[in-house]
């Protein structure tokens, strides 16, 4: 085993909803949601869609575990809809930014289950009338919007092995951790906009680009193949009709019990000569 390294094993926390045919059920789908969150311009050619979530209980963050959350976020801010009146969408507002600070000072979150009637293909998904309800958290933040994301359910858990409380490692081996901790630098705050993945140069890596050639070089060099004789032509036109394999260029060799074909040659332009005394004397 290399120094300052150490080997874990990943073991999964919950069943993947993908996994499954109600997957809409429990992540919440960006195209169905775009008309609803999108700018008060009129959406052209798309119908909006309402994806409603009832609000069941307040959780202190504190004691959410992020085991049981999982999916991709979304920031959830007040609705700009261009269906809704001015007047409706400033009392909306207020609204949602009285929700936002009362989080906050609270520090609590609302965990709410997504209405099966608006899920996108409800009909088609349910069986026998029936359909799951998948649960969501909604986290407050400081600029006065919320975060939505996917949290499990009892169907969801897999069986996990958890750690014994009480078990502490030897001193030294916690000194020796401790001090290699210390040689890391500290974040204030973990900025995105500051760590690079390469995902940019890979992908500009991958598009074909394609070659520019100089026309005035290409021209010059250029190898203009050779005219074929109207011989050989027609030798490889009758091979062709025959059905021969092969279609070589060099004038063919024959046998005595094969017939020799025969040879095409191009019609010449027809020329009329006529002598002076065929003339008219008038001309």
């Amino acid at each position: 085993m290399q120094p300052n390294r150490i080997l874990c094993d990943l073991q999964e926390r919950i069943l993947n909803p993908y996994l499954t045919a109600f997957s809409s059920h429990f992540l919440l789908d960006r195209d169905g949601l775009t008309p609803k969150f999108a700018t008060s311009t009129k959406p052209s050619g798309v119908e909006p869609h309402e994806c409603v979530l009832h609000t069941v209980s307040a959780v202190s963050l504190d004691n959410v575990c992020e085991s049981v959350v999982y999916g991709l976020p979304f920031v959830v801010k007040a609705t700009a809809c261009w269906k809704i009146d001015w007047d409706a969408l400033e009392v909306n507002q207020q609204h949602f930014l009285a929700l936002c600070q009362e989080l906050r000072e609270r520090n609590i979150g609302l965990i709410a289950y997504m209405d099966p009637d608006s899920t996108l293909g409800s009909s088609s998904s349910k069986v026998k009338g029936i359909a799951p309800a998948g649960h969501f958290i909604l986290l407050p933040s400081p600029n006065n919007s919320l975060l939505v994301k996917s949290i499990a359910v009892s169907e969801l858990l897999l069986p996990t092995e958890v750690a014994v409380v009480g078990e502490k490692p030897p001193q030294h081996v916690q000194q020796k951790v401790g001090s290699i901790l210390k040689k890391l630098e500290v974040l204030d705050l973990y900025n995105p906009l500051l760590v690079k993945s390469n995902l940019y140069d890979t992908l500009s890596a991958t598009l074909v680009k394609v070659p520019q050639t100089n026309k005035r070089t290409s021209s010059v060099t250029r190898k203009i193949p050779m005219q074929e004789s109207y011989e050989t032509q027609a030798c490889r036109s009758v091979s062709t009709k025959r059905g021969l394999a092969t279609m070589a260029t060099q004038q063919p060799t024959y046998t005595d019990n094969q017939k020799r074909p025969c040879t095409y040659y191009p019609p010449q332009p027809y020329q009329i000569t006529k002598r002076r005394s065929d003339f008219p004397d008038h001309l």
